[in-house]
């Protein structure tokens, strides 16, 4: 599935959207109507070393992430040092309107 998600959306061959969709489906831990198909038809990979800042409290939402491998600590605002929540594989966060 790594191979797939490298490949931009719009460059995927059916076997690939395919490839993404099979791993989405049981490991995708997201409620609601979101409609996996579609999703896996959009996901882009993205890679970050350790200790990068993805997004603070405050910023504007324009991101969902889903963690494909590592870990994803999440940190209170006023107690950088705290971690609240690590998100691990098939685990999501980000904004959630955008699904």
């Amino acid at each position: 599935a790594m191979r797939a998600l490298r490949v931009p959306p719009a460059f995927r061959t059916p076997q690939q959207h395919a490839t993404v969709l099979s791993w989405c489906r049981g490991r995708v831990k997201v409620g609601g109507e979101v409609d996996l198909a579609q999703l896996s038809r959009v996901m882009e990979l993205e890679e970050h070393p350790e200790e990068h800042t993805l997004f603070k409290q405050g910023d504007e939402g324009n991101s969902w992430y889903m963690v494909f491998s590592g870990e994803v600590g999440m940190f209170a605002q006023n107690e950088p040092d705290t971690c609240v929540h690590v998100a691990r594989p098939g685990d999501s966060f980000g904004e959630l309107a955008l699904l």
